[in-house]
């Protein structure tokens, strides 16, 4: 068991948080895996608040929640393609780069540009769930880079993002993807001379 100021923890023999408990004793979180260590449903002081199904990607495809039931559709980026919420009917579309909303509901995206699910206060990167009260992910690394494997972008969100690789080559293609896009960026600030992202981007496109 580990322990901070506000609350105990209890890992499963495969690194994943099973149990939260407020020192105080006022609230105990519990979380249950499928065989894959993909969350499968979470309960607040004995009673479930959500469930989730997912396809053979890992992706979320439906959420049963307290009071509502969400289904998700992706494209093949692992974007939302198509979300559909029943709760006073929300709907989003999202196809090539274009939005279409439908409802009165607000979506909850508030961290790094990721979804809060707000039944359980925790907010999902695909292949695993990221707890913000604690500053830490629920689950393992799937790739186990680093030294710490909960860590959000090595604890610098202003700097770094956390892409949260399922395997190795998703992670190679994107190191590759990276080199080039420096390389390419870092010959247009030869031209250009160097000024700060936000300044040369604007200079870039006027030039284009």
């Amino acid at each position: 068991m580990k322990s901070n100021e506000k609350y105990n923890f209890e890992y499963d023999n495969k690194g994943n948080l099973v149990k939260k408990t407020a020192t105080d004793g006022s609230v105990i979180w519990e979380y249950q895996y499928d065989l894959l260590n993909r969350l499968e449903s979470v309960m607040k002081n004995g009673v479930q608040v959500a469930s989730y199904i997912y396809d053979e990607s890992g992706l979320r495809l439906k959420k049963t929640g307290t009071n509502a039931t969400v289904y998700n559709v992706f494209d093949i980026g692992e974007n939302v393609l198509y979300e559909q919420e029943n709760r006073d009917y929300l709907e989003y579309v999202y196809v090539l780069g274009k939005h279409s909303i439908t409802g009165e509901l607000e979506k909850a995206a508030k961290f790094t540009g990721k979804d809060l699910d707000e039944d359980i206060g925790l907010y999902y990167f695909n292949a695993r769930w990221y707890d913000q009260e604690i500053g830490r992910f629920i689950s393992e690394d799937p790739i186990q880079d680093g030294e710490n494997w909960y860590t959000y972008a090595n604890n610098n969100p202003l700097i770094f993002f956390d892409r949260t690789y399922k395997n190795f080559e998703e992670a190679r293609l994107d190191i590759f993807w990276y080199i080039e896009s420096f390389y390419n960026r870092q010959r247009r600030h030869q031209a250009l001379g160097y000024i700060a992202p936000v300044a040369f981007l604007k200079k870039y496109y006027q030039m284009k």
